[in-house]
């Protein structure tokens, strides 16, 4: 095809521009280039392509702006070629107008995209604009409600992030099978019923256009606050995007507005209070936003903020502390009213701000607690939130031998490498058939013992070493208290059926070779499951019965491989197979 670009490309290129200039703007040369399932040419060559693009539109259209063929992702992706964005960003400065990328997937992995594209572009001197030029993500395995979260996420967050644009793939299912992803993108059904996200892009075009982005309202590291104006009115858009870690709010708004409304996904608007100049706006995990006409917001940070310090946590017993402001002119009080606990009052005196600690006693079946749940009143504001406790297991001294402390089955445990590309959809994760795994935890006094029976269709590992996460495999990771980093080991069965343990980090002062010799790894495979046993000696990685008691922290994820190289992995919790965090861990307490 490169080849062919300088006589028959070059030519269908001047009939093309020629019949439609004047009537598109934009020209995608190429779809994503960088995906060796899109395009088996090189970087150079497809440079060569952009050249002969470039050179046709100037004598025939020089009015239409060129898109590089739309990158796919910041993130590993098994088809993704190895430093393809960064040699056509660098050398092919000129020939396209504007960087288009698309980042498909959920917001937070959007986030993290987004964050690596401002070094790149920052690191390489990209000075043109960029486009959020096909990017969404498929209702399959999360449901429409969820999608239609994602698109407001997404949308805001890449115009507050400096894209000129944004498009959503695809306005229209390509299919009907409710279990295939490349079916579920659009915005309305295959035969044009809409869909959830079809009245959320209808409520962003109204009441967000013609305005301008004005700033992220600094508040915490997961609300996320974006204002936005048009004349003298203002629009805030919010939501918690990490329900599961810090309790949904309120934000305290000063204002001159007359009057102010909210107005929720589907373009629903109910009235706002606006008292002395204040307004206190709900932030949830439901994205929603906050309407002033003709009016100024300025935020004044939030109503309360609840924390729960995990050493002042246990069984039944838990500690909370209380950050609490009153906006108001006169003196208030805050209820906090709660399910199974005794219920909180506070006073606090006008333009007041304290911090309070308590000790709630919940029932001795509520020991072990996920979340609490309360509602906040105040100055004759209502609100219900819900407080996530960190998640701590106990691991019974006895128990049966079906027990397990961990079940993965479910989509939101699992990353396929391959979503969002639909070259590759059979190789999206298709059910708990295709990858599954049960997980048991067990101690005696001078062992750590871990049990997983892991349900595979295919089983494939030809690496070894340093490279078995790249075939089907297990890996561990876990905090020993008073050591500074973390353990990261793991397990697989290799294709010739004999088991290899390998440690990837150790803290400083251990010998990792002769840990892998104190540990035993025991792994069989019959019909489609595979079952690991893994023993940590105690001693061997400085952990005493005592810290077992008290908790350690440890996280696993089971890598899945079916013979075209690691097709993704299911996870306890996220901070293993990057970014290693082991605040992310659950805490397991033995008993």
């Amino acid at each position: 095809v490169i080849k062919d670009m300088s006589r028959l490309g070059r030519d269908y290129l001047t009939r093309v521009f020629q019949r439609w200039r004047g009537n598109f703007r934009f020209w995608e040369i190429w779809n994503e280039p960088d995906l060796l399932s899109f395009g088996k040419f090189s970087a150079p060559e497809y440079l060569e392509l952009l050249q002969s693009a470039r050179d046709v539109q100037r004598k025939t259209a020089p009015d239409a702006l060129l898109f590089n063929g739309g990158f796919t992702t910041m993130l590993p992706h098994a088809s993704l070629k190895p430093g393809f964005q960064e040699y056509i960003l660098t050398r092919g400065s000129g020939l396209f107008d504007i960087h288009a990328f698309h980042g498909h997937g959920s917001f937070k992995g959007y986030v993290e995209q987004i964050r690596l594209l401002a070094e790149q572009r920052k690191r390489l001197s990209v000075g043109i604009p960029w486009f959020a030029n096909e990017t969404a993500v498929s209702s399959y395995g999360i449901g429409e409600l969820r999608q239609a979260e994602t698109l407001y996420k997404k949308l805001l967050f890449s115009w507050a992030n400096g894209a000129m644009g944004y498009h959503w793939y695809e306005l229209r299912n390509s299919g009907f099978s409710g279990n295939n992803p490349e079916h579920n993108y659009g915005l309305v059904t295959k035969d044009f019923y809409p869909r959830a996200a079809y009245p959320v892009y209808n409520m962003l075009s109204r009441n967000f256009r013609r305005h301008r982005f004005v700033r992220r309202i600094p508040a915490t590291r997961n609300f996320f606050l974006y204002e936005f104006a048009s004349g003298t009115s203002r629009i805030i858009a919010a939501w918690n995007d990490a329900p599961e870690k810090e309790p949904n709010g309120v934000a305290v708004f000063r204002t001159n507005a007359a009057n102010a409304a909210e107005i929720d996904l589907m373009d629903n608007a109910s009235p706002v209070k606006v008292r002395n100049g204040i307004v206190l706006y709900p932030v949830s995990a439901s994205p929603s936003a906050l309407k002033l006409k003709q009016g100024t917001a300025e935020y004044l940070g939030p109503l309360f903020r609840i924390t729960v310090p995990e050493e002042k946590t246990a069984g039944n017993r838990v500690g909370l502390e209380f950050e609490l402001f009153n906006p108001m002119e006169t003196p208030e009080e805050f209820y906090f009213t709660f399910e199974n606990a005794a219920n909180l009052r506070f006073r606090l005196n006008a333009g007041e701000k304290c911090r309070r600690s308590v000790h709630l006693k919940f029932p001795e079946t509520e020991k072990h607690l996920r979340k609490i749940f309360c509602r906040v009143s105040f100055a004759g504001f209502s609100f219900r939130t819900s407080i996530p406790l960190k998640q701590s297991v106990t691991i019974p001294a006895k128990r049966g031998p079906e027990d397990c402390d961990f079940i993965l089955n479910r989509k939101d445990q699992v990353r396929s490498l391959f979503d969002a590309d639909p070259a590759n959809v059979d190789k999206v994760w298709s059910g708990p058939q295709d990858l599954s795994a049960k997980i048991r935890f067990a101690r005696t006094e001078e062992t750590l013992e871990l049990f997983a029976d892991v349900t595979d269709d295919k089983h494939v590992q030809p690496e070894s070493g340093q490279f078995l996460w790249k075939g089907d495999s297990i890996q561990v990771a876990f905090q020993v208290p008073g050591q500074k980093t973390l353990w990261v080991l793991g397990g697989a069965l290799s294709n010739s059926g004999t088991p290899e343990l390998y440690l990837w980090e150790t803290p400083e002062g251990f010998d990792p070779r002769e840990i892998c010799r104190k540990m035993k790894l025991n792994v069989e495979r019959r019909g489609q499951q595979t079952r690991y046993h893994l023993t940590i000696p105690l001693n061997a990685v400085g952990l005493l019965p005592a810290m077992l008691r008290k908790g350690i922290r440890i996280s696993l994820i089971v890598n899945d491989n079916d013979g075209y190289g690691r097709k993704g992995w299911a996870a306890v919790s996220e901070g293993v197979s990057s970014n290693r965090n082991a605040e992310l861990y659950p805490l397991l307490q033995f008993e």
